[in-house]
């Protein structure tokens, strides 16, 4: 015969399950256990009391706030994010079914495998697509400047408040984006120097294992990128010269014949040119001596020969002149 139960247990059993359920809102589900706790860090839920002692595993409730102090707090997601936070930031987690993380103030290095779903990471004036592998992401809210850097992966940098203000920012590259009233200041990507690494990840606490990887892999882009630098600019030098010797003529130059050129044996050739071409009314010149004694002797002859005609001429016109004047001749 089966058993009946009193009607005050069957009244409350559904007002205990609605309490439970009521108690176990989406939000206050763990999304993220705690890795390494840090002095002075506090977890904030969406309900209940602030945490501030973690023992191992302890569970990070959706949509939690993450307040660090004086040292780093890590915390991993049920997806297997990991996100390494330095002290003094301000981090809210994803509420419950989202993937949007929050970095109010401060600095954190994210890693994750490459097949999670698309995380967003969002600052005050920037939004990020990640998409698994390693980013190191900061918010200076006293300049009001996002900071993101990739280690392995391409990363999706835009503007907030612009969707179409957007940059892809590649492994090994650092770009930076602040707002102001005034202006939108982007910068363009660049291409991390290796040994700025580990100042930059200083904060967060890391093993020195990790840091000299993250180093490397910054050290091999800037390597690569160097060796493409260099094998461009040759490339250049290259097809400058291959367009230098399509403008000469198809046909093998002649060699150059260096002759010497004696200067005032061409300047005097050069003025008894003008002599012969111009006559009397020739351009005057300098008169320059000859280099050599064959050459005295040559200019020597030349002058002789010049004065001879020259005189012959004056001759003739002088013997004219008497003819003219001449009375037995006149008419």
């Amino acid at each position: 015969m089966m058993k009946r139960f009193p009607k005050s247990i069957l009244i409350a059993l559904p007002i205990a399950l609605g309490i439970a359920f009521a108690q176990a809102t989406p939000d206050e589900s763990p999304c993220a256990v705690v890795v390494k706790s840090g002095k002075g860090s506090q977890v904030i839920p969406p309900q209940g009391k602030v945490q501030v002692h973690f023992p191992d595993n302890a569970a990070v409730a959706c949509g939690s706030m993450v307040i660090t102090h004086e040292e780093p707090f890590w915390i991993k997601g049920s997806d297997l994010t990991l996100v390494k936070i330095a002290p003094h930031s301000f981090v809210e987690v994803p509420k419950f079914k989202s993937s949007l993380w929050h970095l109010y103030r401060g600095e954190l290095l994210v890693s994750a495998p490459p097949g999670i779903s698309t995380q967003t990471w969002s600052t005050p004036n920037s939004e990020s697509e990640f998409k698994g592998g390693v980013a190191w992401i900061q918010y200076d809210a006293t300049g009001r400047k996002s900071t993101v850097a990739c280690f392995n992966r391409t990363f999706e940098f835009k503007n907030k408040f612009n969707g179409d203000a957007k940059q892809t920012v590649s492994a090994g590259e650092m770009s930076k984006l602040s707002i102001t009233a005034e202006q939108v200041l982007p910068s363009q990507p660049v291409v991390m120097a290796p040994e700025s690494v580990a100042s930059t990840v200083k904060m967060l606490g890391l093993p020195k294992e990790d840091t000299d990887e993250l180093v490397s892999i910054v050290k091999r882009v800037y390597d690569d990128r160097s060796k493409s630098l260099v094998s461009e600019v040759t490339e250049w030098d290259h097809l400058d010269e291959q367009k230098e010797q399509n403008r000469a003529p198809a046909s093998v130059p002649a060699k150059k014949v260096h002759s010497p050129i004696d200067v005032k044996e061409a300047d005097f050739v050069n003025d008894m040119l003008k002599a012969h071409l111009y006559g009397e009314d020739e351009p005057t010149g300098p008169s320059r001596a000859p280099a050599s004694v064959g050459q005295k002797q040559k200019i020597s002859d030349t002058e002789k020969t010049r004065q001879e005609q020259k005189l012959k001429q004056e001759t003739k016109r002088i013997e004219k002149e008497i003819d003219r004047l001449n009375p037995d001749q006149a008419e």
